[in-house]
This record gives C-alpha cells, sequence and structure tokens, in this order.
C-alpha cells in the first residue's frame, strides 16, 4: 500500500471516530467537497485499487428536490452544500460503496403509514347507522308491546251468560209518538193499554203470569186484555156471513166495532159464539172503555191464520180485507183516523211447530202451509207497519226463534209456558217504555 493510500485511511478513520461529516481537508491527496459524487476514477494502472471514495457516496439517498445521488459537473468550481458529500458508516467508520443502500424505515414509520391509509378511507355512512338504529327501536317496541299483550287484560267475559237474544239479528221497527199524537192525549198520569189478539193472549187472561197482567205490572200502567180464542187476524169471507160467527170476531171486526162506537154485531153475536166462554164480557168491557184515555193499541196474533192457510196477501191488492195484511191494514187505518192518538204496536207470531197434512211436526221456517212459512208472515206484517208508521215487535226472531223455542214453549211446540209468556210480555213492555 502506498503512502497517499495510508495517510488516506488513517484521516477517514478519526472523522467516523468523531462523527464529522466530512473529510479533513488537511489531508495530502484529499479530494475537494462534493468530488466523490463523480463518477469512480479509472484506478491507476498496475494498482488494482481503487481511490478511497471513489465509489457514489450517499447513493441510495433521496434528495430534496432532484434526482438520489444528483451530482454537479466536475470542475465547476463551486462546493455543495454541507451534508451532500459522502457518507461513511456508523458502524464502521469507512465509506459506502458505490452500490445503492436499500431505503430504511424510520423507527414508527409503520404507524403512520396505518394512520393515514385510514384518513384516506372514506367516511362512515351515517345513514346506514339511522336506519340500524331505527329497526332495532321498532324492534323492542314490538317486543314490549307483544310482551304487554300476552299479558292480557280482563275483559269480563262471563262463559256461562246466556247470549242467545243476541244470536239473530230482530226486525224490529219502533215509531216513537210525534208532538201532534201527544198534543191530542188526554194526560191522566196514566198509561192505558188495549190488547187485541188470540189464543197467545186469551189462555190465560186474567192469570197472575198472562201477559197483560206482567205487561201492566212491568209498566206500571193499565191493560184491558180484549183478546179472544179461536179467533183470527182475518176473516174467512170478504163479506159477512152469519153462518161464519168467527169472523165477526176477528181483527178487522173488533176494530171497526170499537172505532165506530157501533157494539151491535159484537153483542148479537155474543149470546151464540161458543168460541171463548168469556166473550160476552170482553163485548162489556169494550163498550164502557173511555177510547180518549187509551194511549196504547198492541195487535198480537199468533200462528193460527198461517196453520189455517188463511190468504196472506190479496192477488192484485195487499189491501183487501179477505187477506191476512188487508184485514192488518184496513184495521191500522181504521184507528188513526178513529184515534190519531193512540200510538199502535204490531206483533207478529213467535216461531213455532205445526203439523203438516201428515200429521208430522215441523218447523214452521221450512213448511209452507200455501201461503209461505210462518217467517213470510211475519215479513209482511212488518211491511204493512212500516208503510203505516207503525212500531213493529219482531217475536219470530227477535223473540222466540228456532234456536231457543226449546225454552218458552210447551211440549206441543205452540203454545207458550210461563217463560215464553213472559219473554213476550217483557218485549212489548220495553217497546211502551221506549
Amino acid at each position: 500500500m502506498n503512502d497517499e493510500q495510508s495517510r488516506t485511511e488513517l484521516d477517514i478513520i478519526p472523522i467516523a471516530e468523531s462523527g464529522a461529516a466530512k473529510p479533513n481537508p488537511s489531508t495530502t491527496g484529499a479530494k475537494k467537497p462534493g468530488s466523490g459524487r463523480r463518477k469512480p476514477a479509472a484506478s491507476k494502472s498496475g494498482s488494482g485499487q481503487s481511490r478511497p471514495g471513489s465509489g457514489k457516496p450517499g447513493a441510495g439517498r433521496k434528495s430534496g428536490s432532484g434526482k438520489p445521488g444528483a451530482t454537479r459537473k466536475s470542475g465547476s468550481g463551486k462546493s455543495l452544500p454541507p451534508g451532500t458529500g459522502p457518507k461513511k458508516s456508523k458502524s464502521t467508520g469507512r465509506q459506502t460503496t458505490g452500490k445503492k443502500k436499500k431505503s430504511g424505515k424510520k423507527p414508527g414509520s409503520k404507524s403512520a403509514a396505518a394512520k393515514s391509509r385510514r384518513l384516506r378511507r372514506s367516511p362512515v355512512s351515517y345513514i346506514h347507522i339511522g336506519i340500524i338504529s331505527i329497526i332495532l327501536l321498532i324492534g323492542i317496541t314490538g317486543i314490549i308491546r307483544l310482551s304487554i299483550w300476552n299479558r292480557g287484560k280482563d275483559s269480563g267475559y262471563d262463559p256461562n251468560e246466556d247470549t242467545s237474544e243476541f244470536d239473530t239479528e230482530s226486525e224490529d221497527y219502533v215509531v216513537a209518538p210525534d208532538s201532534q199524537m201527544l198534543a191530542g192525549q188526554a194526560d191522566d198520569g196514566v198509561t192505558t193499554i188495549l190488547l187485541l189478539g188470540n189464543d197467545s193472549l186469551a189462555d190465560t187472561r186474567g192469570q197472575d203470569d198472562s201477559i197483560g197482567m206482567q205487561v201492566e205490572q212491568m209498566t206500571g200502567g193499565k191493560v184491558y186484555d180484549a183478546s179472544l180464542k179461536n179467533t183470527y187476524l182475518s176473516v174467512k169471507n170478504a163479506t159477512y156471513d152469519e153462518s161464519y160467527q168467527a169472523d165477526v170476531f176477528s181483527l178487522y171486526w173488533m176494530v171497526y166495532c170499537i172505532t165506530s162506537q157501533d157494539f151491535t154485531l159484537l153483542e148479537d153475536n155474543a149470546r151464540s159464539w161458543d168460541g171463548d166462554e168469556d166473550v160476552a164480557e170482553i163485548v162489556d168491557m169494550l163498550k164502557t172503555l173511555d177510547m180518549s184515555k187509551v194511549d196504547v193499541i198492541t195487535i198480537l196474533y199468533d200462528h193460527h191464520d198461517y196453520e189455517d192457510q188463511r190468504l196472506l196477501v190479496g192477488p192484485y191488492d195487499d189491501t183487501i180485507p179477505a187477506s191476512c195484511c188487508g184485514c192488518l191494514w184496513q184495521s191500522i187505518l181504521l184507528i188513526q183516523q178513529a184515534y190519531p192518538h193512540i200510538r199502535v204496536i204490531v206483533s207478529s207470531p213467535y216461531f213455532a211447530c205445526i203439523e203438516d197434512e201428515n200429521g208430522e211436526s215441523q218447523p214452521g221456517s221450512i213448511l209452507n202451509m200455501g201461503q209461505g212459512t210462518l217467517a213470510a208472515y211475519m215479513i209482511a206484517y212488518k211491511n204493512i207497519a212500516a208503510a203505516n208508521a207503525v212500531s213493529f215487535i219482531d217475536n219470530y226472531l227477535g223473540t222466540i226463534n228456532e234456536d231457543n223455542y226449546k225454552s218458552y214453549l210447551e211440549e206441543d211446540n205452540e203454545s207458550l209456558n210461563a217463560e215464553g209468556r213472559k219473554a213476550i210480555a217483557s218485549r212489548i213492555a220495553g217497546f211502551i217504555g221506549s
């Protein structure tokens, strides 16, 4: 090794130890600062070694503005800024070779890069958070409400309560008295009621459990029961025939005598007619009754017209007296003309079972006796009542019907028992009270 190389190496070692960034300028043969940036010089012939620092010092290091390892042209005569010259290894104190040094990462560079990546991500969509929150809120609310619903609440339901009266919808028709009707009525402080009808009323007339007596007790009024056994709402003959006395005591002729105040026809036939043993007493009661004090007339005829196959409605006119509808129509009209202050209530037949032509009992809902089923009579009576603006009580569906008749009729499934009479009386009293 020649003297120049030895001095150069000796100079480099102390500099590395002291941590100086540039070579000692007093050293013989040292290159000017920045000379290490030139391309490696050709080695002396025969020496086989290159000069120290002939490699590219600082190779692979990034510069603040130019390309890595950028150098000025040789011979410029200007020195580079401090720190741009060749660097020595801190561990060995030797200059780096011409090979590029792999750039290492400063401590904490990994966490800084991760943080930078997180910052570059798209911001979280708060709409999604809001939707999820609403779904959770709905779910929680539903669970709470379901829990409250499952806990239940006492509804007051009684499984043993009798609800038979609500099983069917009745065809009731209520007409309240108007001011003109009340103006012509003499108010004596007592509700006076006249009952017109047949067997359902007359079978127990005068007894404590009769319909008339129960209506009197329920309303607190005064009831006059003019019902007669073995009579009908309609007449069998369009014109009066002495050979059939029962027509005289039908609804139409009874009303005719009451409104005309001429009871001769009733008195003459009462002497010889044996249909009801109390007929004479009834006629006398009607003769002495002050109609100006009567407040309500209730008409109640059972299934006998239907059973006797009486004509329900005329072929061309439903007002002719020869039919059931005609007799009811004319009777209401006579009462309204003679006593406009009296309130009229029509009560329909109740459900019953009737013997057919073979003697077998059949429900009135399916047995057609020639004029329709028993329900057809109920509907026809309601139409007449509504057409004349009078009240109508539907006993066929609303009181004693096909579902409950066993509880209200005798064993023959036709006649009312005590419970049946009470049910009918309660319905009439309810209408009068309303």
